[in-house]
C-alpha cells in the first residue's frame, strides 16, 4: 500500500473500518490509505491537468522538453512530486518559460528530485489564504460565456432604408445608449413604444435612397442561435429594414417572444398579409401602404463570425456587410427553430456580473410568429467560381 499513493482518482474510496478501528494497530497500511485518499482529494480539487516528466533538472530549475506552455501560464501556482524520492513535495512556481518551471528558494535536487521522476501542477494550495478567488491561479478561471453561467457582452444592430420606420434593438433593460450613423440628410433618435413594459426603441427617419443605421451594445446570455430580420416588400423584394443580434428581439425587452416577436413597430396585418405605410424624412405624410414580408434568418457560428470580422475591418454594420456578401436563400427554406433560447435575465443578472458569479438566463422556445417566412444564408459567387 505504501507504494501504491498518487493513483488515478478512480481509486478513491473511504477508509475501511478495520483498518482505523479501536482493534486496528496505528501501522503503515492504515497510514498509507489516509494519505492516499488525502493526496487524491486534493488531485481532484486543485489539479489543473498539467503532468508531465522531468528532462532536465536544477536546484531551482526543472525543466520537461516535451511541454510547450504559455510563459507565465503557472506563476503562483503549485508543483507537485507524484514520483522518486521527493514524491508528495510541494513547491511555490515563481515563473514558467515554454519548457521549464522556476522555483525560487526551493532545493529540488537537494530534495531528491531527479531526471525521469513524474509531477503535476495544480492550482496554489501553498500560499493562498483568502479562498478560491477563481483567477486561474488558485482555482480554475471562471468563463465569460453564458454557456458555463457567465455573462458576456454582444451588439444588437437595426438598419432603415428609403422609408421612416422605428425598430426595437435587442437588450433592452441591458443594454448601453445606442451608436447611430446616417446621411447628412436623415434623422435618427430614440423613441418611444406601445408597450406595457420598457423598450428600446429608435426611430430612423430616411429619405428616399438613404439609408441609416443604429447599433447598442448589451448583456447578452446569447446562446447557440443569432438572430436576423429582415422586412421587405413583397412585390419589388426590396429590403426595408433590417435586424441583428446574438439574442431574439424580445431579449431584454419584457422577455415574452409573443408580445413583442420581432423588431418592426410601424408594420400591422391586415386580411392574411403584412402592411407597412411608407413616409420619407420628416414628412408625416403616408406615401403609399405597402404589402411586405418579414423573412427570419439564422446564421450559423462560423457565417457570423466572417461577417462581424469584415464589418470590424471595413467599420461597417453587420446588415451592410451581409447583403455584400451573401444571398437569401429562400429555394430551400429551414425550419423554424424549436430549441430553447435566452429571453432574459434573473433580478440578479446585475450584481452577478459585477462580481463574476454565475447566472443562469432565462430561456423560452420562441413561438412561430403568424406570416413569418424562413431563409438561409449563402454565400455570393464569385466571378471565379460563376
Amino acid at each position: 500500500m505504501a507504494a501504491s499513493i498518487f493513483r488515478a482518482i478512480t481509486n478513491l474510496r473511504m477508509v475501511l473500518d478495520t483498518e482505523t478501528d479501536a482493534d486496528s494497530p496505528h501501522n503503515e497500511t492504515t497510514y498509507a490509505a489516509l494519505r492516499e485518499m488525502a493526496e487524491m482529494l486534493f488531485k481532484l480539487a486543485f489539479s489543473t491537468g498539467e503532468t508531465g516528466t522531468v528532462t532536465t533538472i536544477a536546484e531551482t530549475i526543472l525543466t520537461d522538453s516535451a511541454r510547450a506552455w504559455t510563459i507565465d501560464e503557472h506563476i503562483g501556482r503549485t508543483l507537485l512530486m507524484t514520483s522518486g524520492a521527493a514524491k508528495g513535495n510541494f513547491y511555490t512556481i515563481d515563473d514558467n518559460a515554454a519548457t521549464t518551471l522556476t522555483l525560487t528558494g526551493d532545493t529540488l535536487v537537494s530534495d531528491g528530485v531527479v531526471i525521469t521522476d513524474d509531477y503535476e501542477i495544480l492550482f496554489d494550495i501553498k500560499t493562498n489564504s483568502d479562498g478560491h478567488d477563481h483567477d486561474a491561479v488558485n482555482s480554475k478561471k471562471i468563463s465569460a460565456s453564458i454557456d458555463v453561467g457567465a455573462l458576456d457582452t454582444g451588439t444588437s444592430s437595426v438598419s432603415q432604408a428609403g422609408a421612416t420606420g422605428q425598430q426595437i434593438l435587442t437588450g433592452g433593460l441591458y443594454s448601453f445608449y445606442p451608436q447611430t450613423k446616417n446621411d447628412a440628410t436623415m434623422q435618427i433618435m430614440l423613441c418611444s413604444g406601445s408597450y406595457a413594459n420598457y423598450v428600446t426603441n429608435v426611430g430612423i427617419n430616411a429619405g428616399a435612397g438613404e439609408t441609416g443605421y443604429a447599433q447598442n451594445r448589451y448583456i447578452t446570455a446569447s446562446g447557440p442561435l443569432h438572430w436576423v430580420f429582415i422586412l421587405r416588400r413583397k412585390d419589388t423584394k426590396k429590403i426595408i429594414s433590417m435586424s441583428q443580434a446574438p439574442d431574439h428581439v424580445c431579449f431584454g425587452n419584457g422577455g415574452d417572444p409573443e408580445k413583442i416577436p420581432h423588431p418592426f413597430n410601424d408594420i400591422y396585418e391586415e386580411n392574411g398579409v403584412y402592411k407597412y405605410p411608407i413616409r420619407y424624412g420628416n414628412d408625416p405624410v403616408v406615401k403609399e401602404i405597402a404589402e411586405v414580408e418579414i423573412i427570419v434568418m439564422n446564421p450559423n457560428k462560423d457565417m457570423v463570425l466572417e461577417i462581424k470580422k469584415k464589418a470590424y475591418v471595413e467599420n461597417k454594420d453587420f446588415t451592410e456587410i451581409m447583403l455584400a456578401e451573401y444571398d437569401i436563400d429562400e429555394i430551400d427554406p429551414p425550419s423554424w427553430p424549436i430549441i430553447p433560447v435566452s429571453v432574459g435575465l434573473p433580478p440578479e443578472w446585475d450584481d452577478a456580473w459585477r462580481n463574476g458569479k454565475s447566472v443562469k438566463s432565462i430561456k423560452k422556445i420562441i413561438p412561430r410568429p403568424n406570416l413569418v417566412k424562413t431563409a438561409a444564408l449563402k454565400k455570393k459567387l464569385t466571378e471565379v467560381t460563376k
